[in-house]
């Protein structure tokens, strides 16, 4: 580069010399001269849109992966990257024109089944249902092309999530079994397989907690695994536990109205009628049209003999809301009244 700084190779073979080193602002830096040096130095613009991706910066990646496009609309490895950076910052159109675009480019008789289950995922997110459970399934029976268990996993659990969010539980829970065969450690698996025992008549709720629990031992700090055993434990009654784990999720998550409302719910149930008239307000104060909150609220006052304010709260909900829990809210005034 010193003899001549305008031979783009040279720049090239630099960048990728930082990126071996971590040295990735470097790295961006020497591709960028490549292939300003050479605007047609499609490896260069590849580089460059792969760091910008790292950095989360998907326009500028569009941007890169265009160019590389540009100059050679046959390199499927941009096109798949391409449809991943377009997913990413939620262009989900554009995504799916580029996963058809390198799925068309296959040779006859071979698989892809990474780009099945992206393409799957980003048709999901499109709400093309039926054309993204077919994909999730393409991947599913293509998935013995990839070589990692972890990545096979990856892919079964796709189809197991879209077959359980389009209501078949029943094809999707040996699935969800399978992903934890491949890879034992699959938190969001345990997690939906957790919530499907739970809702289920009746419900499973001991193979749930355990289900649950082994995801909160893997990540103490996981949202999901603590909302959820806050949820199993309270539907045991099991008051103590419940109010744990929902106070570690809206630790996590304090603007979470919804384990708020559980929460609450909790201390109702377990007679600690002041902390469930604490976080009841708390939860209407967050959310003034949070309606169950205020008759839930109302009903905690009863128990604490606080009428007065009891019919406060009914009284307002039936002025805003008249047709909400209507029989209820009017058998509560005349009870407080």
């Amino acid at each position: 580069i010193q003899i001549k700084s305008d031979f783009s190779p040279s720049q090239y073979n630099m960048g990728l010399a930082y990126l071996r080193l971590g040295r990735d602002k470097d790295a961006l830096a020497s591709f960028r001269t490549a292939r300003t040096v050479n605007p047609q130095y499609e490896k260069a613009y590849l580089e460059e849109a792969r760091l910008l991706v790292k950095r989360e910066d998907y326009s500028g990646a569009i941007s890169a992966y265009t160019n590389v496009i540009r100059i050679n609309n046959t390199n499927d490895d941009a096109l798949r990257e391409l449809g991943s950076a377009y997913y990413l910052a939620g262009k989900y159109a554009s995504s799916e024109d580029c996963f058809r675009k390198a799925l068309a480019l296959l040779r006859p008789g071979e698989d892809d089944p990474v780009t099945y289950y992206n393409l799957s995922t980003t048709l999901y997110a499109e709400n093309k249902v039926s054309d993204a459970v077919s994909y999730a399934k393409k991947a599913y029976d293509t998935k013995d092309v990839v070589k990692s268990p972890a990545a096979q996993a990856n892919i079964v659990y796709n189809y197991a999530l879209i077959l359980d969010q389009t209501g078949k539980t029943e094809q999707s829970i040996p699935l969800y079994s399978e992903v934890l065969r491949l890879n034992p450690d699959h938190i969001k698996t345990k997690i939906n397989l957790g919530v499907m025992y739970m809702n289920m008549n009746p419900p499973e709720t001991d193979t749930a907690l355990q289900l649950f629990t082994q995801a909160y031992t893997q990540d103490k700090n996981n949202f999901e695994a603590n909302n959820n055993l806050g949820s199993a434990y309270l539907q045991k009654k099991d008051y103590k536990n419940a109010v744990l784990y929902f106070q570690n999720a809206l630790r996590l998550e304090p603007k979470n109205n919804a384990v708020r409302s559980n929460l609450a719910q909790t201390y109702a149930g377990d007679g600690q009628f002041d902390n469930a008239k604490t976080t009841y307000l708390d939860l209407v104060k967050q959310d003034p049209q949070a309606w169950d909150g205020y008759v839930e609220l109302a009903k905690v006052c009863m128990s604490l003999n606080d009428n007065a304010s009891a019919e406060k709260y009914l009284v307002y909900v039936q002025s805003k809301q008249p047709d909400f829990r209507k029989d209820e809210v009017s058998s509560l005034l005349s009870a407080v009244k």
